[in-house]
């Protein structure tokens, strides 16, 4: 159990840290809207600002790829307008 916790954590964070690189080089995304649980905080469970649905900047995201163990946190890129 604690093995699986482990590798979901460390999988979530590379994943998402991949996505903020990609976003980053790519040029056109200027922000990102999150996707969570609905009871998750930006910082953990315990924030009240409240993660899923928010918009955030890339420096922000990089910040908190995960909020806690066993996150469900991912990003969908917003793109500049041109």
């Amino acid at each position: 159990s604690r093995a699986k916790t482990i590798a979901r954590t460390e999988t979530g964070i590379a994943w998402n840290r991949g996505a903020i690189l990609a976003y980053e080089r790519s040029g056109l995304v200027e922000s990102v809207q999150v996707w969570d649980g609905d009871g998750c905080g930006w910082t953990g469970h315990d924030d009240g600002d409240a993660a899923h649905g928010s918009v955030r900047s890339l420096k922000e995201e990089e910040s908190y790829p995960l909020a806690h163990p066993n996150c469900r946190r991912a990003f969908s890129p917003l793109v500049k307008d041109e």
